[in-house]
């Protein structure tokens, strides 16, 4: 084993060396003693366990957008966006507006009404985690 400050170069279990770069700060648990790269001897059999942990979650994107009704159909109904950009949406079979507090459908729309729409989109995302723990036993 040859180290410096921030590495070491250790030899695998099929003889090969390799060289492994060691985060500030590390600690490897020898003979039951915590230490610090410093502190290892040539000699040092050292052995690595890794536990990775996938979590799954949910990355959720709310959007809150408000207009004036432009031009509505029954299947699609076109806003005045309040940066004056009038953008087109499509109405899915069955969607209800609400409009002070009213639940009315597209053709009921009037130029200028004012509409809110709340857009969540959901995404599935995993957050991986490692934890490695370095054990060893000095040269005796």
């Amino acid at each position: 084993m040859a180290k410096g400050s921030n590495w070491l170069i250790a030899k695998d279990l099929h003889g090969n060396y390799k060289l492994y770069n060691v985060e500030p700060g590390r600690k490897a648990i020898v003979d039951g003693v915590s230490k610090g790269l410093d502190e290892l001897q040539m000699g040092t059999m050292l052995t690595s366990t890794a536990t990775t942990t996938e979590t799954p979650l949910v990355n959720r994107t709310t959007t809150i957008t408000q207009g004036k009704v432009f031009w509505a159909s029954p299947k699609s109904v076109i806003v005045t966006l309040e940066d004056g950009v009038n953008k087109q949406y499509a109405v899915p079979d069955g969607f209800k507006f609400d409009v002070d507090g009213k639940q009315i459908t597209a053709m009921e729309l009037r130029p200028g009404m004012k509409l809110t729409g709340t857009k969540i989109v959901e995404e599935p995302v995993t957050v991986i985690t490692k934890d490695v723990v370095v054990t060893g036993v000095a040269p005796k």
